[in-house]
């Protein structure tokens, strides 16, 4: 804030009412002169007293003012309700709220695969919780060289496995060498990976049992629509149906058994690049008839061969039977 500079007596030399000659002391006349000039000359003094104290009077008042301005220590003394914010109780409060919903509650708690894994299956989720109430405790796998490390305590154990057993290797249970490790071989294989293994620890000797559950990274199965039969009441004689199936493993075909039906009776899963019979049975009159028909497929589609029916008097092409309605590309086939 800018300052206002006092007036000084250079500021008003030669600007006062001075310099009139000295008037005779005599007579009632000269002394209303005198008189006279002395207030002249008085009331630019008083003038600039007056100004003077105005000038320091706001200077102070100022540097006080700029002073509150500047200050960040609240001085009206606001509170969080005056302005609708959350005190600091509030919004530690709203915090922690947020952290419980993201599963950090679970993820202390070792849930959680901490090596790359996923996470733990929902099933293996509610049995280690309640491994753990009944005296399992969670243990953690760290393999360096030949050497897993277990960390953790308690004589009943789950871990999940993060690394693979080779012959030669040893164990350590927090910094503890171990004589022997029991069921190690055929728990801590490449097809256990992400599973959960559980174990005894008697401070000298490990027992291993087999994995119990894989991550749903490793066993998620997902399909997707790829194509749909307009016209479901109808024959489907044989033909290719030109689909991408380069980014699946299979699919899955909704079919009807007759065209007369009018709902789904059946699915069949197809591996791509295998060759997949269907077949339908049932009374024809007198006897019993079978519908059978063949479907391929490849990167490039779905082929579906005419459906024969076969009846003791012989067989024949008949493709009002088998037909496809919907075809579901799937992932995650092994």
């Amino acid at each position: 804030m800018t300052q206002l500079l006092p007036i000084t007596a250079a500021d008003t030399a030669g600007k006062k009412h001075t310099g009139q000659p000295d008037p005779p002391a005599t007579g009632t006349t000269e002394e209303i002169t005198l008189a006279v000039q002395q207030l002249m000359d008085a009331i630019p003094n008083l003038h600039e007293e007056k100004i003077n104290t105005i000038i320091n009077t706001y200077n102070k008042d100022g540097i006080t003012l700029q002073a509150h301005m500047d200050s960040t220590q609240n001085p009206h003394a606001i509170t969080a309700a005056q302005v609708g914010a959350y005190t600091i109780v509030q919004t530690d409060a709203k915090i922690d709220e947020k952290i419980i919903e993201m599963g950090a509650g679970d993820m202390a708690k070792g849930e959680y695969a901490g090596s790359g894994y996923g996470i733990v299956a929902k099933a293996d989720l509610a049995t280690s919780a309640a491994n753990s109430a009944d005296g399992v405790k969670i243990y953690t796998q760290t393999k360096t060289g030949t050497v897993h490390a277990l960390a953790g305590n308690g004589a009943n154990g789950r871990m999940l496995v993060t690394a693979l057993y080779a012959a030669g290797d040893t164990f350590t249970v927090n910094g503890t060498a171990v004589s022997t490790a029991t069921g190690a071989e055929a728990a801590l294989t490449a097809d256990n990976i992400g599973t959960w293994v559980s174990f005894t620890y008697d401070g000298t000797q490990l027992n291993f049992t087999a994995g119990q559950g894989k991550a749903y990274t490793d066993t998620k199965l997902s399909m997707k629509l790829l194509w749909e039969n307009i016209s479901p009441s109808s024959t489907f004689a044989e033909q290719t149906l030109a689909l991408d199936l380069s980014k699946y493993d299979g699919v899955v075909i909704a079919l009807n058994t007759y065209i007369s039906g009018n709902t789904v009776a059946d699915y069949v899963m197809c591996k791509k690049g295998e060759k997949t019979q269907i077949t339908f049975g049932g009374y024809s009159g007198a006897y019993v008839a079978f519908h059978f028909r063949y479907i391929s497929t490849s990167d490039n589609g779905v082929s579906f061969e005419n459906n024969v029916t076969y009846i003791p008097t012989g067989n024949n092409t008949d493709n009002n039977y088998n037909i496809p309605v919907k075809i579901y590309g799937i992932k995650g086939v092994q």
